[in-house]
């Protein structure tokens, strides 16, 4: 996986091998650009990102500006956008979704994906973490991994 650098803070959550991880902090506090930076580099190893928030009405509302500026930054390499998408040879990729439109359609379409980021999380409804949380499913590989003690 392609460095990137991880300022303290950041560096337990790197760590501790939990499904789910909060950053709370404030404006300016790095998060996004942690989170992307992270990203970035999973993608290129084959693995399937849902940038999301409660409300995205287009692309424009989404995490893709900085994906392209971290991308740039930090010298990954391959990149392509297809459909609104951004792509990576290893067949990792990132794409978009608003959660408040239709929390439903998401139910079986998360069941590949590897991470989900909900950025600007404090928006996030009580209904919408019901849904997710009965919707995101281990893969068969971290299903073994969880039984092997390998994660949590």
């Amino acid at each position: 996986m392609p460095s990137i650098t991880c300022i303290d803070k950041f560096q337990p959550a790197l760590q501790k091998k939990k499904r789910v991880k909060i950053f709370v902090g404030g404006r300016g506090s790095t998060k996004t650009t942690f989170v992307a930076d992270n990203c970035l580099a999973q993608t290129t190893q084959g693995k399937i990102w849902c940038c999301s928030r409660e409300y995205l009405n287009s692309i424009n509302d989404s995490v893709h500006r900085t994906l392209l500026d971290e991308t740039e930054r930090c010298n990954f390499e391959d990149f392509y956008e297809k459909n609104n998408q951004y792509h990576h040879p290893s067949g990792g990729r990132a794409f978009y979704k608003g959660l408040a439109r239709n929390i439903e359609s998401l139910k079986g379409m998360l069941s590949g994906v590897d991470v989900l980021w909900i950025e600007e999380g404090e928006t996030v409804t009580d209904e919408t973490l019901r849904v997710l949380t009965a919707s995101l499913r281990v893969s068969a590989k971290d299903a073994q991994r969880v039984l092997d003690g390998e994660i949590t």
